[in-house]
């Protein structure tokens, strides 16, 4: 279990690396409305029920100690 959670620390360590480069780059070619839309239309479906599941995970571990 330890080692599959820090596998998903590295990857999602990884893709959010590079999410941020490719969000800034598609500031500065399309302007920021542009990047927000895509952010929101790409992340969410994905990203957004991993990320907020780990985060729940990761906030109930840091108050329950």
């Amino acid at each position: 279990m330890k080692t599959k959670l820090d596998g998903w620390h590295k990857f999602i360590i990884v893709v959010s690396f590079f999410w941020a480069i490719f969000v800034v780059y598609m500031s500065t070619r399309y302007g920021a409305p542009s990047a927000t839309a895509a952010f929101i239309v790409l992340f969410f479906p994905i990203g957004g029920i991993f990320g907020l599941t780990w985060l729940v995970r990761w906030v109930v571990k840091r108050f329950k100690k």
